[in-house]
C-alpha cells in the first residue's frame, strides 16, 4: 500500500449561499508523520496551522504554530537525550521573546519537573508529575510563575494498567471533581461516572459495544446519545447524534479499498477525501 503524501478535505455546505472550500490539507513523510497541518473555515478563511519536524527515530524536535500563513505564533525545539527523552524545550514567539523549559528526573522516586522560564530567567511555570512503577502517572500538579499550586490530578489505576480514579483537585488540594472508570472483562470501558465534593452526580458516560468490542452506543449523562455501524472491516460507516429523542446529526462515511475515508456526509454538509500518495 503507498504512503499518503497529501491529505486534502473539501467541504460543501448545504445552504444555497455557501460554496464549497478546503477545509484542511494534511501532509505526511514517507513514515506516515504528520508534518503539516492547515485548517480553514470558509474559502480562504485561515483558522490554524502546525508544522512538525522529526529526528530519524520519528521523535518530534519541532513544532510550529502559525497566527495565519505565514507569521509564526510559536516554535518549540525539543533538545532529546540519547534515550530519546526530552531534557529541554525551547519555545521561541511571535514578538521575538524566548522562554525555556528544562526537565528535572529523578529517577529514583520516579518524578518529573517540567520548569519554564524566560529569557530573563524568571520562572513562569511549573508542572510536577510522579509516576507508578509501571510509569503512570499518579500525580499532577500545575504551579503558576510566583511557584503556587493552580491545580492537581491524582490517578488511581487497577492491577492491569487501566485507570480507575482520577481526582481534579484545587490549589489547596482540595476535591473539585472525582471520576470513577468501570470496564468489562475484557478491559472496555463500560462506565465513567464523575461526582463533586459532595458526592453529587456531575456527569456520566456509558458505553455498549458489539460482539467485536466496537462501542455502538454512548450516553452522556442520559442527555445525549451517539448511535454507531460499521462495515466488516471495522470502519464507522453510521454515526447518530441524539439530544433526548431528537436526532442533531447523521454521518455517513464511506472508504476505500485500503480503508481510507473517502467521504462524509452530514445534515449540514458534506466532505471529500482526496489523497496523493509518494511514488
Amino acid at each position: 500500500m503507498k504512503e499518503v503524501r497529501t491529505l486534502r478535505v473539501t467541504t460543501t455546505p448545504k445552504d444555497e449561499e455557501s460554496e464549497p472550500f478546503v477545509s484542511q490539507i494534511i501532509q505526511y513523510d514517507k513514515a506516515g508523520n504528520e508534518i503539516s497541518r492547515q485548517e480553514f473555515t470558509g474559502q480562504e478563511e485561515f483558522e490554524s496551522k502546525v508544522e512538525t519536524i522529526y529526528d530519524a527515530n520519528n521523535k518530534v524536535v519541532e513544532v510550529t504554530t502559525y497566527l495565519d500563513e505565514n507569521e509564526i505564533a510559536e516554535r518549540k525545539k525539543y533538545i532529546r537525550n540519547a534515550d530519546g527523552r526530552i531534557e529541554k524545550v525551547n519555545i521561541e514567539f511571535t514578538d521575538g521573546s524566548v522562554s525555556i523549559q528544562t526537565i528535572e528526573r529523578d529517577e529514583e522516586n520516579n518524578t518529573e519537573n517540567w520548569i519554564e522560564r524566560d529569557e530573563d530567567g524568571e520562572l513562569e511555570s511549573r508542572e510536577f508529575m510522579k509516576f507508578n512503577e509501571k510509569g503512570s502517572v499518579i500525580l499532577k500538579e500545575t504551579y503558576d510563575f510566583n511557584d503556587k499550586l493552580t491545580e492537581a490530578f491524582e490517578y488511581e489505576y487497577h492491577p492491569d494498567g487501566e485507570m480507575s480514579i482520577r481526582r481534579h483537585l484545587d490549589q489547596r488540594h482540595k476535591l473539585i471533581l472525582e471520576t470513577e472508570y468501570k470496564y468489562s472483562e475484557s478491559g472496555l470501558l463500560i462506565l465513567r461516572v464523575s461526582r463533586n465534593r459532595r458526592g453529587e452526580l456531575s456527569d456520566f458516560l456509558k458505553v455498549e459495544y458489539n460482539e467485536k468490542g466496537l462501542p455502538v452506543r454512548q450516553s452522556f449523562s442520559g442527555k445525549y446519545l451517539f448511535e454507531f455501524e460499521y462495515d466488516d472491516n471495522g470502519n464507522t460507516i453510521v454515526e447518530e447524534q441524539y439530544t433526548g429523542e431528537t436526532l442533531e446529526n447523521r454521518i455517513t462515511t464511506e472508504y476505500d479499498e485500503n480503508n481510507r475515508q473517502i467521504s462524509e456526509d452530514q445534515i449540514k454538509f458534506s466532505r471529500l477525501f482526496e489523497y496523493e500518495y509518494y511514488d
